[in-house]
């Protein structure tokens, strides 16, 4: 079976868990800051995949670094996944667990590029709208990026759909028109 359809399984329980105790907010939260702590901290995630180290460090190791900010379920669905030796899909689980609470939720995430960061919150309101206006989503969770290659503008990424406002796309699209040549008399 594929490391995503048993991480999907072991999300969907969590899930299942969590809104049966109607804590699913807390959980998602918990499933985001393993998330971005895991991605962000190699030896953690080594540590996580070694057979060297045992069960019972991992454990430590995991309440050491999470115990006092996670949920009581939380800890104890590491314990569950640490008994079924499944300790190595944790960050697959925890993205799992994310992408199904968006589903459910209808949350669409979405990528804005631009030259310099976006300092106005109007802007970014602004751009929320648009993808509401093009999806049936009830919110929309921005990622920003930065990338002097854009020139000005944006380039706003989400469902697979891009709408590029960009200065170096516009550029591009001249320069191809140049090059075609249809200024020159015939």
């Amino acid at each position: 079976m594929s490391v995503q359809k048993v991480a999907t399984r072991y999300a969907q329980s969590l899930m299942d868990l969590a809104e049966e105790q109607s804590i699913l907010e807390e959980v998602c939260k918990d499933m985001k800051l393993l998330n971005n702590t895991v991605s962000s901290n190699r030896e953690l995630q080594m540590a996580l995949k070694s057979p060297i180290i045992n069960q019972e460090k991992k454990r430590n190791i995991l309440t050491g670094v999470f115990g006092t900010h996670f949920n009581k379920l939380s800890l104890g669905f590491f314990d569950l996944v640490l008994k079924k030796k499944r300790e190595a899909m944790v960050p697959e689980i925890a993205n799992a667990f994310i992408d199904l609470y968006r589903k459910k939720k209808r949350i669409i995430s979405a990528v804005v590029t631009t030259a310099v960061p976006i300092s106005e919150q109007a802007l970014v309101e602004q751009l929320k709208s648009l993808v509401k206006a093009k999806t049936d989503c009830s919110a929309v969770e921005i990622e920003q990026k930065v990338d002097p290659a854009v020139m000005g503008g944006f380039v706003l990424e989400f469902e697979q759909q891009v709408y590029d406002s960009s200065v170096a796309s516009k550029l591009e699209n001249l320069r191809k028109h140049f090059i075609d040549n249809s200024y020159t008399k015939n």
